[in-house]
């Protein structure tokens, strides 16, 4: 009996530590730059933008996805989404921005308003361009 309590405890052992050998560099690195709650980094090319009121709403086409914090909605490659660009920096960098690249944006989920079903899910939060 004492054997078997020895040998599941080294299967376990060996098991555990050839999981943690076969985790790529990619998910070691994503742990260490972790995201803040609720966001998302992606590249993006900007299909258009629209004023709306004092902010203004942004169609974006997802090219790549850099990462996600905790509890967010996930983003597929390839897809559209729109955005809101509430922030002052954020607004002048839109008005600067050229079309044709892609750029890096963060992403935060956007808390909704009066009626969440006509709300946009998404806030820009930061942009710049693409290294």
């Amino acid at each position: 009996m004492k054997n078997l309590k020895i040998i599941n405890t080294a299967i376990l052992t060996l098991l555990f530590m050839l999981i943690n050998a076969c985790a790529s560099s990619d998910a070691q690195i994503a742990v260490k730059n972790t995201l803040s709650p609720g966001v998302a980094e992606v590249v993006a090319v900007i299909n258009g933008i629209e004023s709306a009121g004092i902010n203004k709403t942004v169609e974006l086409n997802i090219v790549r996805v850099l990462g996600y914090g905790p509890s967010s909605s996930p983003i597929a490659a390839g897809s559209k989404l729109n955005a809101i660009a509430t922030l002052g920096n954020v607004k002048e960098s839109l008005d600067k921005a050229d079309a044709a690249i892609p750029f890096t944006i963060q992403l935060k989920l956007n808390q909704g308003g009066v009626n969440p079903k006509d709300s946009i899910k998404w806030e820009i939060i930061s942009i710049s361009k693409n290294k």
